[in-house]
């Protein structure tokens, strides 16, 4: 005889659909003052960045990336033959105002690798190409959302992996306007993300908040480490994440960053990015 617990894990594993999704959905659209039809769940943030390049490449637009970013947006880019153009992150009020307003450009933000956060509204407001803002790390500076200003030209994702600790759920999200999720929903795979890991979703949600405070120690935490390298005399990140860069002009430079981060028990994450590595506080 089955247990409760056991008939529930049942009806979640032998059914193609459940209610989880809607439930889900209707939490986050709550708590996030927008609307149910706005939102779209997908196989962890990298899904849901692929499935927004895929409009990309439908709709034969250029896509604006940030050099020295998530190398994952160029992998994905080019095995979609997005095309693509680089662009510096100091320059993108700039450059937002010189793209085709058919085009797109992404933002990170907070940004990947450096933890800096900042204020878009202007800039989403005023643009008049489409934004796409990869808000993945938004827990740690929820001010700085632009999750109220979803439009037609303006697509966010998020996910579950980060602040929330769950990266083995793969459950990242998308938001926009209805127009685009019901676009998106044309060309997306059928059942993306398992009724077993929204429900795991949705239970993890309820404790937003502990997740949110564990976010602020870890946030001060990596405030304090940060300064640690500034009086070592070295370059470092505004970061408001659990991570921050250090920037680095020769190999040897790179090197001693490494052994103080060692020294320090920091996480180290220094092949991906030039100039700089990426420390993590855990």
């Amino acid at each position: 005889m089955y247990s409760n617990e056991n008939t529930c894990l049942n009806q979640l594993i032998q059914n193609y659909r459940s209610p989880e999704s809607s439930l889900l959905s209707n939490m986050i659209a709550r708590n996030e003052s927008i609307s149910v039809d706005s939102l779209l769940f997908e196989n962890g943030a990298d899904g849901a960045i692929r499935l927004v390049f895929q409009l990309v490449k439908l709709e034969n637009a250029v896509l604006y990336l940030p050099k020295n970013s998530y190398e994952e947006y160029q992998n994905i880019a080019e095995i979609l033959d997005v095309s693509v153009v680089m662009y510096d992150m100091d320059e993108v009020s700039e450059i937002v105002r010189e793209i085709n307003q058919n085009n797109y450009i992404l933002i990170c933000n907070p940004s990947n690798p450096t933890g800096e956060c900042h204020n878009l509204d202007s800039l989403v407001e005023e643009s008049e190409c489409k934004i796409i803002v990869d808000e993945c790390y938004i827990e740690y500076s929820t001010q700085n959302t632009v999750i109220k200003k979803v439009s037609s030209k303006l697509i966010v994702i998020r996910t579950f992996s980060k602040v929330f600790c769950s990266p083995g759920i793969r459950i990242g999200y998308i938001l926009s306007s209805e127009k685009i999720i019901n676009k998106l929903k044309r060309f997306r795979l059928p059942y993306p993300v398992s009724n077993v890991s929204l429900d795991i979703a949705k239970k993890i949600y309820r404790e937003r908040e502990f997740f949110l405070k564990k976010a602020e120690y870890l946030k001060e935490k990596q405030v304090g480490y940060s300064k640690k390298f500034e009086n070592a005399g070295y370059q470092v990140s505004r970061s408001v994440t659990n991570f921050f860069s250090v920037y680095y002009k020769s190999t040897a430079e790179k090197l001693n960053i490494i052994e103080l981060a060692f020294k320090n028990k920091l996480v180290v994450k220094d092949n991906m990015y030039k100039g700089l590595v990426r420390l993590n506080v855990e």
